[in-house]
């Protein structure tokens, strides 16, 4: 519903209130560094061209994976959801000054809201939140490749944009990390800091989308007419994602949270073919 979208009517004010001081704070620090890093920064043609190029980029995908949204909206799995915000952050952030950087992840991130409010799919704060780790880690990487490139300006070329896009990547991630997993650990409390880790799969499906940023932006920088290439890349990647979620989404009681009846036949079945195998019960 459209009341939903109020921020009056979200459930945000109900969180703890560490949760909520953290949430808040996120998300104007993401405001407030946006707007003291673009200040200073001239909008060049150059710049506007690859922020255009970046935001025409994203929207294409986004558009083109509502289908596969929509399919897991009528699965049931609220769950599976795959985001990919992270190639053009990372892109963004090598390709862009370090204001604009941030600019065209708030853009991203306002399309990515609009797109979740056509398909009524997760809660708006979420997003919002979400939004503003990535503007902070973007703006935080964006700083670290330029402070590299002065560092390392001794380097020759390739060697010294391999190890700008490194530093980008690793405070990027680190960056995202510290927040998701601190507003993770804030609203659901678990004994142990490793109930807050994501799965080996969503971090390898992460370090993917890295890298791909850190080609993204060499394709946006050098060759922007390859850019196609680059959607082609991110739509295969996006549809294996999705498929292995809702993959192991389908083996869970949606109710329950264990295995269903079909996941423990299979189970059943294959642990009586293997006995049979090696005959022993």
């Amino acid at each position: 519903t459209q009341s939903h979208w109020r921020p009056g009517t979200w459930t945000l004010w109900a969180l703890p209130r560490p949760a909520l001081v953290l949430v808040l704070v996120t998300d104007i620090a993401a405001v407030i560094a946006v707007i003291f890093t673009i200040l200073p920064e001239s909008p060049r043609r150059s710049i506007l061209g690859r922020f255009a190029l970046l935001f025409a980029l994203c929207v294409i995908i986004g558009e083109a994976s509502d289908r596969s949204d929509r399919l897991r909206q009528y699965l049931g799995s609220d769950r599976a959801w795959v985001d990919t915000t992270s190639v053009w952050s990372i892109a963004a952030a090598l390709t862009l000054p370090i204001g604009w950087a941030g600019l065209c992840v708030i853009a991203l991130n306002l399309h990515m809201l609009e797109r979740a409010r056509r398909q009524k799919i997760m809660r708006a704060h979420r997003i919002v939140y979400s939004g503003a780790t990535a503007v902070l880690a973007t703006v935080a990487a964006s700083a670290s490749a330029v402070g590299a490139r002065h560092l390392l300006a001794f380097l020759p070329m390739g060697p010294h944009s391999l190890m700008a896009g490194l530093a980008a990547v690793l405070t990027y991630l680190l960056m995202n990390m510290i927040l998701v997993y601190t507003i993770i650990y804030l609203v659901a409390h678990p004994q142990t800091w490793r109930g807050v880790f994501v799965s080996n799969e969503d971090l390898v499906f992460e370090l993917a989308t890295l890298v791909l940023g850190v080609l993204t932006a060499q394709v946006v920088w050098r060759s922007p007419w390859l850019t196609p290439g680059v959607l082609l890349v991110l739509a295969l990647l996006y549809r294996g994602a999705m498929v292995t979620q809702l993959q192991v989404e389908s083996t869970i009681d949606a109710k329950t949270g264990l295995l269903n009846f079909t996941s423990w036949r299979d189970m059943a079945n294959r642990t009586l073919l293997r006995t049979q195998r090696i005959k022993q019960p």
